[in-house]
């Protein structure tokens, strides 16, 4: 297990040292073998399925008479740059940019309308997270 965890910093750093170096008395084939069978692994890992979506793009938000509608771009992306398709998107409110947000409601579509928010709220401040399950 050692060996395959320093195969791995190698794959990293681009595979320019030579398998021998890695662990003594190996056959350069063997060495190969076991670096293609990382480059397999890190490839797996990078396009696990269920990765975690990146950021909704492009919130406009508009009021309603009380109420507040918030529209997005879908996600289609992962952090690894990879297609994904969120299962959901949740909504968070506070009264705070920079205090605690709490769990306001989820949806699948890509828009949100919070009613009645202003009747009770002069300010409000919303993020949105896409959600993979």
């Amino acid at each position: 297990m050692k060996y395959i965890m320093m195969i791995v910093v190698i794959a990293l750093l681009g595979g320019s040292m030579a398998a021998q170096n890695v662990y003594p008395g190996a056959q350069t084939s063997a060495g190969i073998e076991l670096l293609a069978a990382t480059d397999i692994l890190m490839s797996r890992l990078s396009r696990d399925p269920s990765g975690i979506p990146q950021p909704p793009q492009n919130l406009v938000i508009t009021l309603e008479g009380s109420n507040i509608h918030l529209q997005w771009d879908p996600v289609t992306l992962d952090t690894n740059n990879f297609p994904i398709e969120p299962d959901a998107y949740t909504i968070y409110l506070s009264t705070n940019p920079f205090g605690s947000f709490t769990y306001q409601d989820t949806t699948t579509d890509t828009q949100y309308t919070h009613s009645g928010v202003l009747n009770f709220q002069s300010k409000v401040f919303y993020r949105v997270r896409a959600v993979k399950n």
